[in-house]
């Protein structure tokens, strides 16, 4: 048996009478990019599907790094790595950008937790775990591909499952105006940031 080596064409609805085989026949395109290291069984049921969206990324029952992921992850490593050597000062605004991005997640993991809601993890990056380290009910980790974060909150969107014992704590749950506070609590870090900025530069190179 090879790897799938599939395109979205096969993913077309008029092949299929309904929507779970178009998911799984998707689910075929998904793995072969994102999780080539798990080809010989590429035909991910669509719950599995769907918890990888919810999450961000892949999921693995154990918590542990992929194989897949750690090749990424060095690949990504010396990517870095050579851009500082050859481009310092696109290297700095890189690391700027990603110090912007955790604290956008910052905004929204402290905001629902103050608001009651059940934050479950809270990852840098994309794709394969690299490594993750779960306190109290938050798992904290990064993932291979540098390109953002997340923040898993329970009951965020339609594709989340909530536990019975979860069900207040859910954001689906909430007032409105504690819903509005999340998921707008990323973009306010940023105005936090440059008037930081701002009144960090002006005060010490200003005139």
């Amino acid at each position: 048996m090879t790897p799938p080596s599939m395109t979205i064409s096969r993913c077309r609805p008029d092949e299929f009478g309904d929507i779970y085989a178009v998911i799984n026949e998707a689910s075929v395109v998904y793995r072969g990019v994102i999780a080539a290291d798990r080809w010989k069984d590429p035909y991910m049921p669509a719950h599995e599907l769907r918890d990888e969206i919810a999450a961000g990324g892949a999921v693995e029952d154990d918590g542990s790094p992929t194989r897949n992921g750690r090749v990424m992850g060095l690949v990504m490593l010396a990517g870095l790595v050579a851009l500082a050597v050859i481009s310092p000062w696109t290297f700095v605004f890189v690391l700027g950008l990603l110090v912007c991005v955790f604290l956008h997640e910052v905004g929204h993991f402290w905001t629902a937790r103050l608001t009651g809601m059940k934050a479950t993890q809270f990852f840098m990056g994309f794709g394969p775990r690299l490594y993750s380290r779960t306190k109290g009910e938050v798992e904290y980790g990064v993932r291979a591909l540098p390109l953002g974060a997340f923040v898993r909150i329970v009951g965020m969107n339609a594709l989340d499952e909530v536990e019975v014992g979860d069900e207040e704590r859910a954001y689906r749950n909430k007032s409105f105006p504690r819903q509005l506070l999340v998921i707008t609590a990323g973009s306010m870090m940023h105005f936090i940031v440059a008037l930081l900025l701002f009144v960090g530069v002006y005060s010490t190179a200003g005139r």
